[in-house]
This record gives C-alpha cells, structure tokens and sequence, in this order.
C-alpha cells in the first residue's frame, strides 16, 4: 500500500513538471508566429445522373418559345422606357376643293368691252400729224355752254408748217359734238415755230370768249416773242398779233 502511494506521488510531480514546461515556453514564443492554414475541405462531385428519358421534351431556341401578346405589348417603346406612347400621326388634310369654273360674261358685260373697242378704234384713226389737243376754258351763249378746245396740226408736206384751231365743244342728248371748227390762218403766215401757248388766267371773266398766248421762236432767231389772240366765236371776228405788254 506504501508502495502504491509512492507511485501516486511520483507521477503527479511529474505532471506538474511537464506542465510547468509547458507554460514556461507558450511565454518564450514570439506572438507573431503563423498560423498554419486550413486545408480546404474536398469538393464532392455529382452523381451522374445519366442520359435523359426518351419522352423528356426537348429544350426549345428564344425563337422557337411562344410569346404572349401582353407581354409584347408591355415591351413597347413607351414601356420599355418608362415614358409615355408615342402620340398618333397627324391626320392627312382633306383634299382641295375644285376651283370654281369662271361665269360666263352677259351681255351687260360685254358691252363696256365694246365701247372700249370703239373708243380705241378712235385713236387709232386719229391723224398722225395732230401734235397737240387741249381744253382751254368754258364758254357761254345764251342757255348753252360748253368747252373751247384748241388742236394745232403740222403740214404733211411741210415740217416747219403748222395750223391752228380753235372749236367749241358741247354736249348733245348726253354726247358730245363738235359745234364749229375756226382756224387761225395768221398763225400759218408766222416764220417760226410754236413752241408753246397757254390760255390766259389771270384776266376778267371771259366765258363768252376766249384769250391766248403763243411763244413762237422766228426762223432766224433763237428767243421767243409772245403773240395773243382773243377769240369770241366762231363766225365773229377775232384779234391775233404781239403781245401788248
């Protein structure tokens, strides 16, 4: 039994020893001391599962698979974007209407044309050889009245050669005529050219007559010289000759 005890007794002193060895050398080692890594666990693989069954469809291509119509729809351009649908294309316009077909002319409208035709066939007609027409002033006999005109012509066969005429023109029924045609013979006798006249305006009421004054440059001069002519009708004597002042 001592014996037993004694055994006892030397192998806890010899526990101590090793543990007290133990602990001396955790203190001496370095606290930087690695790690040993962990070895990874092994990957299993699968089972094989072999070859498929004979009656398991068979997988389909994207443009072999259905698609649903409600799904197309939500992949719209507006969808598939957030924003809305594109707004609709504006309608075509209507067709223009046809232009109306321009009215026949009438008879009433004809006619101006006519008188237009008329009128120009007038000038046409005029004499060539006319180089001045005008209205000079009113005149007054009794309950008539009308209009002097005065219309100075060249000679056909002679440039240099020019007459004159005075008329009275007055309207008949809503026409107007020529009443009488008076010309100034001493103007045809004048060695020059007209170069101008006018009617006289500054002076007393004349109506019943009628007072002018000619510029005339002499063939052998180069300024002109005023002549007058006071003129009461046709048949009634008149005056032509320089001017008084």
């Amino acid at each position: 039994m001592i014996k037993a005890t004694s055994i006892r007794m030397g192998a806890a002193a010899v526990a101590a020893t090793i543990l007290a060895t133990a602990a001396m050398a955790q203190e001496i080692a370095p606290d930087s001391a690695p790690v040993a890594p962990v070895a990874p666990a092994p990957v299993q693989a699968a089972p094989d599962s072999g070859p498929p069954p004979a009656d398991a469809p068979a997988a389909q291509s994207p443009s072999e698979m259905p698609v649903d119509e409600g799904t197309v729809n939500d992949l719209s351009p507006g969808a598939a974007t957030g924003g809305s649908a594109p707004s609709p294309a504006a309608p075509t316009p209507p067709a223009a209407a046809p232009a109306p077909e321009p009215a026949t002319p009438s008879n009433e409208a004809a006619a101006p044309s006519d008188a237009a035709g008329e009128l120009a066939s007038k000038v046409a007609a005029f004499d060539p050889y006319v180089e001045d027409v005008q209205v000079v002033g009113p005149w007054t006999e009794g309950d008539k009245a009308g209009v002097w005109r005065t219309v100075m012509v060249r000679e056909a066969d002679d440039p240099e050669a020019y007459r004159f005429f005075v008329q009275s023109v007055t309207d008949d029924g809503g026409k107007l005529v020529v009443r009488d045609t008076t010309e100034i013979t001493e103007l045809a006798d004048i060695e020059g050219g007209i170069v101008g006249y006018r009617a006289d305006e500054d002076g007393e009421d004349t109506s019943d007559g009628l007072t002018l004054f000619f510029d005339i440059v002499p063939s052998d001069g180069e300024i002109s010289e005023t002549y007058e002519l006071h003129f009461f009708g046709a048949g009634k004597p008149y005056q032509f000759g320089p001017a008084s002042n």
